[in-house]
């Protein structure tokens, strides 16, 4: 069986590396396209303490959060460009299993930490 499609999920844990490279050696066997998917979480805390915190804080963290969203969108851009490979990046936001689970849908398979 062949596929056409996969998806791996990317982050910022040390393993996200490994399950590029594995999803980068399937995709090459299979001819597939590879995308990648990087959820963001949302920043959620209690409207109590958000107010005692302050909006700063919160765009603070929403800001950390996207640009290791970004570093990892360019180390994949790259890994798949050397390998040859065609695909595309998404960071959906909201809860990253709910956001896995819609990209493993559209996927033949999925590559997961």
């Amino acid at each position: 069986m062949a596929f056409k499609d996969i998806v791996v999920h990317q982050g910022a844990d040390a393993r996200s590396t490994a399950r590029l490279e594995l999803a980068v050696a399937l995709a090459r066997h299979h001819g597939a396209r590879l995308n990648g998917i990087y959820p963001l979480p949302e920043v959620r805390l209690p409207g109590s303490l958000r107010a005692a915190i302050g909006t700063d804080f919160v765009a603070e963290q929403e800001a950390r959060l996207a640009g290791a969203a970004e570093a990892a969108n360019a180390a994949f851009d790259r890994r798949i460009e050397a390998a040859g490979l065609t695909g595309e990046w998404r960071t959906p936001q909201g809860r990253p299993a709910e956001c896995l689970v819609v990209a493993a849908r559209q996927a033949d398979l999925t590559v997961i930490g």
